[in-house]
């Protein structure tokens, strides 16, 4: 017996082994993507806080689990989230699509600023305006989708029908995502149960 134990244990120091150089090898792959993600940015540099955001919204979508992102007012929750698209845009070169954003009306300017000015290699469509007007940009996004579709919440629930038509979002961000708390709004329906997401921040 002593002779095929002890080579039960070569053979589980091994697998240990491999295991951990896979992990390693896992972990660095990881680490020059988030790399390659944030050199994209421009003109900002992530504290280091903000990365370790970075680094968790990473591990969630890896785990395959949507996400609260849920730090304090003026800590850069917008520009992390810019990051992490940046991220997605990095890693899935093949089958990333279109990320969808919605937030109130009175904080889109900063996200089309914000986008502009750190994330100028993610291609954004301000999906606003009046309805002969957003019918031209639903032609637009249709023939040449783009990196980002940024829009409000009550646009979203008016041109529902347009949002569907994508097959599957990339990523969904809410920005002050309570307003989908209560699941028998119409606005919940639209954005959680009718619009398909490959993951999601709230």
């Amino acid at each position: 017996m002593a002779p095929n134990t002890a080579l039960e244990d070569v053979v589980e120091t091994l697998e240990k082994k491999l295991l951990d150089a896979a992990s390693a090898a896992a972990n660095n792959d990881e680490q020059d993507v988030v790399s390659t993600a944030v050199g994209r940015l421009h003109d900002v540099e992530l504290h280091a806080y903000q990365m370790d955001g970075l680094k968790w919204l990473v591990h969630r979508e890896q785990a395959h689990v949507n996400v609260i992102l849920g730090d304090e007012m003026g800590l850069g929750k917008t520009l992390q989230t810019i990051a992490f698209i940046s991220y997605l845009n990095a890693a899935y070169p093949l089958s990333f699509q279109s990320c969808l954003i919605v937030a109130p009306l009175s904080v889109l300017p900063n996200w089309s600023e914000q986008l502009g000015r750190f994330a100028p290699h993610l291609s954004v469509l301000s999906y606003s305006g009046d309805k002969e007007q957003r019918r031209v940009l639903q032609a637009q996004f249709a023939l040449n989708p783009t990196a980002v579709l940024l829009t409000s919440y009550e646009l979203a629930a008016l041109d529902t029908s347009f949002l569907k038509a994508c097959p599957s979002w990339s990523l969904g961000v809410f920005d002050e995502g309570h307003r989908l708390k209560n699941v028998k709004t119409q606005i919940h329906q639209t954005l959680r149960d009718d619009i398909q997401y490959e993951r999601a921040i709230d």
